[in-house]
């Protein structure tokens, strides 16, 4: 059952994937280019950054998960994140510019949490104070 409890473990899942996966990037920027045999990017610092946004997303998943009535703008700002990710990514592998082996790192790094975190915001909407700040 999604109550309370689940959406404050989720939260923390969500924060420790995404610190860990923002981690690795700015650490190993080249890291998913070599995975799926792809030229190195010339400029990692374009994957260092993302890295980095990614790390942010993990931080605000962590706020959520200490109150998930407070600062539930930061899960609104990873779902609109992830929701962008899925978009670039679609597109960029319609153009054939990312293989299509590759959607396994779209799936664990976007994919995976937009339902929840839309299932959050429905129970959310069902479990809130009125509150609007």
């Amino acid at each position: 059952m999604m109550n309370e409890r689940f959406f404050l473990s989720f939260f923390r899942v969500a924060a420790i994937y995404n610190i860990a996966a923002g981690t690795l990037t700015v650490l190993y920027p080249q890291l998913f280019f070599h995975l799926f045999g792809l030229p190195n990017i010339n400029h990692s610092f374009v994957m260092r950054g993302l890295g980095m946004f990614v790390g942010v997303y993990g931080y605000g998943f962590y706020l959520v998960s200490t109150d998930l009535r407070l600062y539930r703008h930061f899960a609104l700002m990873g779902l609109i994140g992830k929701s962008f990710g899925v978009m670039g990514w679609s597109y960029y592998t319609i153009l054939g510019e990312i293989p299509i082996a590759a959607v396994w790192t779209n799936v664990f790094n976007d994919i995976l949490w937009i339902p929840f975190i839309l299932l959050y915001f429905r129970w959310l909407g069902k479990n809130s104070s009125g509150a609007s700040n």
